[in-house]
């Protein structure tokens, strides 16, 4: 049986349950080509997982703010060190 790419990224997803990691998902408030909710779901698959929304960002968040994406991080980092 061949595999889709459907099936490689649900077999992914599926290993994410098993990241036993602090893990943080930082989504672009402003972004428009993923869905808002596909974020929230990749952060509940992590056990570890915490979902924030970059204000004034898209799709490149890291572009779009990377002021508001350094503190994220620097408070993720602090609270699961």
């Amino acid at each position: 049986m061949r595999s889709t790419q459907k099936d490689t990224y649900l077999r992914a997803a599926e290993r994410l349950r098993h990241f036993d990691r602090p893990a943080l998902v930082a989504w672009g408030a402003e972004g428009r080509m993923v869905p808002h909710r596909t974020g929230r779901r990749l952060a509940e698959l992590l056990p570890r997982g915490r979902y924030v929304e970059i204000p004034e960002a898209g799709t490149l968040v890291p572009m779009d703010n990377p002021a508001a994406l350094a503190q994220e991080l620097r408070r993720f980092i602090k609270v699961d060190a």
